[in-house]
């Protein structure tokens, strides 16, 4: 049996898969940056709780987690703050707060960081937390 003349040669088909996933419309959630980590968020911890989410565009289930905070945010009227890093765009501040996976979520209290979760989870027991 031959094989066909170009049966040999391989084909990198990976870019054609599905386009990440995007969060629809405006990213929920104050960006924290390198400068505003310090000078904002833990200064604002000690007056209220920052909750901080780690995810990526390329993970549906960090945007869902990011978009299931953003709801519970709004539920409690302003009781705490929520920031968010994007790991992709901003890898540095994502590994200064330790990111091993996304979604990643700490709280800031007081000036200390409190991990929170690094997988997702419903809604409701996001809520717990």
């Amino acid at each position: 049996m031959s094989l066909p003349p170009n049966f040999g040669r391989a084909v990198d088909l990976s870019s054609l898969g599905k386009p990440a996933p995007q969060p629809s419309g405006p990213v929920p959630g104050k960006a924290v940056t390198a400068e505003n980590l310090t000078t904002e968020f833990l200064e604002l911890s000690s007056t209220k709780p920052v909750i901080v989410l780690v995810w990526s565009p390329r993970s549906p289930e960090s945007i869902t987690t990011l978009q299931s905070l953003a709801e519970l945010q709004t539920e409690d009227a302003g009781a705490w703050e929520l920031g968010q890093i994007n790991a992709d765009t901003d890898p540095e501040v994502a590994q200064a707060i330790q990111t091993k996976s996304v979604p990643y979520a700490v709280a800031f209290i007081g000036g200390q960081m409190v991990p929170l979760f690094e997988q997702p989870y419903p809604r409701e027991q996001i809520r717990l937390v």
